[in-house]
């Protein structure tokens, strides 16, 4: 057993309590307030930490689905917590999108502006559908590895899962991107008629998590999506071999297209998230199945 998924929270939270307690942009009332809920965070989590330190082996039951699970519901609802910060640390108008969108037009011609503009509302419904796909992909695989594998397979698919979580949201933070959906439309390369491309239910539901829902304006690089299925990708070849693998990799193509499609990522961000999701694996495997 490993206790390094379970670290990885608290680290999130030493940092998350740093860039809040220096940000001059927060009102010192509502600084008080994200800071003590960090502390009260940080205290339930290390609770948890020295639970999870006294068994030698994973135990069984709801212990067991609590201590191997939480690392990664904490991450699935640190997300939302970023959004203070994020919106204190800069202004809306501080953004590298600019960057951004230079690169993507010097290495792959600007696809963020021509793809989705190929096709009708079908090809945006699949690719939308792909782009949904992606809240599944750590569910499941947890599930699988939980219930037919050892603890620390599953602590090390953990571990890179919320490695990446934890590495893109301080980078959320000290590097802000919007991403090309409102980047292009602000700058009048898009028309904002065409903000939203036509679709379905699957394109639907995208619409109200991206527009108006958890999405954070401003948590586009590097793409946590990207790093995610990354993980799903390389553990789902593992797991199943070439043909499974073959399956996975049909699913996450479709959702790098679908998120580029969408205009919610640069080919960049996209990118980064992937070689993110690489590295995480590699040091999961290394920290954990290697010892």
């Amino acid at each position: 057993m490993s206790i390094l998924p379970n670290l990885l929270p608290l680290i999130y939270l030493a940092a998350h309590s740093v860039l809040t307690a220096g940000s001059r942009r927060l009102g010192s009332r509502r600084k008080r307030r994200i800071l003590a809920v960090d502390a009260a965070l940080t205290a339930g989590m290390a609770i948890l930490l020295a639970w999870f330190a006294s068994f030698e082996s994973a135990p069984r039951g709801w212990r067991g689905i609590l201590l191997l699970w939480s690392p990664l519901i904490f991450f699935w609802g640190a997300y939302l917590w970023n959004r203070p910060i994020l919106e204190a640390v800069h202004p809306e108008s501080r953004t590298v999108d600019p960057w951004l969108m230079r690169l993507d037009g010097r290495l792959f011609g600007q696809p963020s502006l021509w793809l989705a503009r190929r096709g009708g509302p079908w090809t945006t419904e699949v690719l939308h559908a792909f782009y949904a796909g992606y809240y599944l992909y750590t569910p499941v695989l947890g599930v699988w590895l939980h219930t037919t594998r050892t603890a620390a397979e599953f602590q090390a698919m953990a571990f890179a899962v919320c490695l990446g979580y934890l590495i893109s949201y301080l980078l959320f933070i000290l590097v802000p991107a919007r991403g090309p959906r409102w980047h292009l439309v602000e700058t009048g390369l898009v028309p904002a008629s065409e903000q939203r491309r036509p679709g379905f239910a699957a394109t639907r539901f995208v619409h109200r998590l991206m527009y108006d829902g958890p999405a954070l304006k401003g948590g586009a690089m590097p793409s946590s999506h990207s790093s995610t299925a990354v993980v799903f990708l390389v553990w789902n070849w593992r797991l199943g071999g070439p043909e499974a693998g073959a399956v996975a990799a049909v699913l996450v193509v479709g959702m790098w297209l679908g998120s580029i499609h969408g205009r919610y990522h640069w080919v960049g961000d996209v990118v980064a998230g992937a070689l993110l999701g690489l590295a995480a694996v590699l040091v999961g495997d290394h920290l954990i199945l290697a010892r």
